[in-house]
């Protein structure tokens, strides 16, 4: 009895987010424009996801290790040519293994000028509404409320979220002064548990957005910006941008065992 080896090329399943149709022209020239599978005749642009168990469908098979590979590349590539990456996933780490500043570096290198920073964290404006929220309620505490604030703060450092609560942790008051004032070098992560640990205990009115990280309008940024500069991308600037976005892929070699 052999073995024989059959290696299958098959496109990985994207499927389109909930509720992420935008309705469009049919002449819209961004990529990614698709008829409205409820509505002929209508036009939509969407965003897809994957969950890395979600597998594929076949699309040819192959004896030859080299000959299947070429395919898949050549596949993959005709999908990059017609594709905006930054529709598929919603954040940078379903992108890129590398954190956004880092990935920024990466388009510099490439000779290429990455999005402004419209709606990235602000530290500085977060600090300010923190400090005057802090200020406000820190005329008029009580031993009681000032446990609480503790201990939402002792929570948030911690990183635990609703229903969690730190044991223990400092309760003085120039450690409370030190660090609501200066919530700004805090993470988003670290300042949204502070905040949920705040409604536990009562207290409704900690600052929300001012200086927090606009996570929609980043997603459009660099959405918008791969629409604007894809045609004009030499060949080593195009596989230089997708390289780094090693997350996203279309199409994957398997290698099946077949017994005689």
């Amino acid at each position: 009895m052999t073995t024989n080896v059959i290696y299958l090329v098959q496109r990985l399943s994207w499927r389109v987010g909930e509720g992420s149709g935008e309705e469009v022209e049919a002449d819209d020239p961004r990529l990614d424009v698709r008829e409205d599978p409820n509505a002929p005749g209508h036009f939509q642009i969407v965003v897809y996801h994957r969950q890395p168990n979600e597998g594929g469908l076949p699309v040819r098979a192959f004896r030859n290790y080299l000959s299947a590979e070429r395919f898949r590349r050549e596949c993959e590539h005709q999908q990059r040519r017609r594709t905006n990456p930054f529709r598929y996933g919603d954040r940078m780490e379903q992108w890129s293994s590398l954190d956004e500043g880092r990935f920024r570096d990466w388009l510099l290198d490439l000779g290429l000028t990455p999005p402004d920073h419209e709606g990235e964290e602000n530290p500085q404006v977060v600090t300010r509404a923190w400090n005057n929220w802090w200020l406000k309620h820190r005329a008029k505490l009580t031993y009681d409320m000032q446990l609480k604030f503790a201990s939402a703060l002792n929570t948030g450092l911690a990183g635990l979220g609703y229903g969690q609560r730190a044991e223990g942790g400092p309760i003085d008051l120039p450690w409370l002064d030190a660090a609501y004032t200066n919530m700004g070098k805090l993470t988003a992560h670290q300042r949204q548990c502070v905040r949920t640990a705040l409604y536990t205990c009562g207290i409704w009115d900690p600052p929300q957005n001012a200086g927090e990280r606009d996570f929609h309008r980043v997603i459009e940024k660099w959405r918008d910006w791969w629409d604007e500069v894809v045609a004009d991308l030499s060949p080593s600037q195009f596989e230089g941008v997708w390289n780094a976005l090693d997350k996203i892929r279309f199409y994957e070699l398997i290698e099946l065992s077949e017994l005689d």
